[in-house]
């Protein structure tokens, strides 16, 4: 029915749209927080919940770094290691940090 294609036509051009408009606005968003976290020092509590969830997607945090190619393990590695020492300045106390670091034992 070509009144049918036309339509799922319209559909998927809308949809096509709908989902740019999204992507845009959610990359916006992104570097606006990205921008009062590390650069404009003004961030919000959301800015840093976005800049971190958006570090733990790209760095895969919670997921296995290891890749059959090796370069791309030591790369997913190294991605990890930022967001771990990340993680680790900004939730354990000092005690903590200087346990892990400086390998201090009380």
């Amino acid at each position: 029915d070509p009144q049918r294609e036309d339509v799922d036509k319209a559909n998927l051009k809308t949809k096509e749209a709908s989902d740019a408009k999204f992507a845009r606005d959610t990359l916006e968003n992104r570097k606006g927080a990205y921008i009062r976290v590390f650069v404009a020092g003004t961030p919000s509590a959301d800015d840093r919940k976005i800049v971190m969830a958006d570090l733990h997607r790209f760095c895969r945090q919670g997921a296995t770094a290891f890749h059959p190619d090796e370069r791309i393990h030591v790369l997913l590695t190294g991605r990890q290691e930022v967001t771990l020492r990340i993680d680790d300045f900004t939730r354990k106390s000092v005690d903590e940090l200087l346990e892990q670091y400086a390998d201090i034992k009380e």
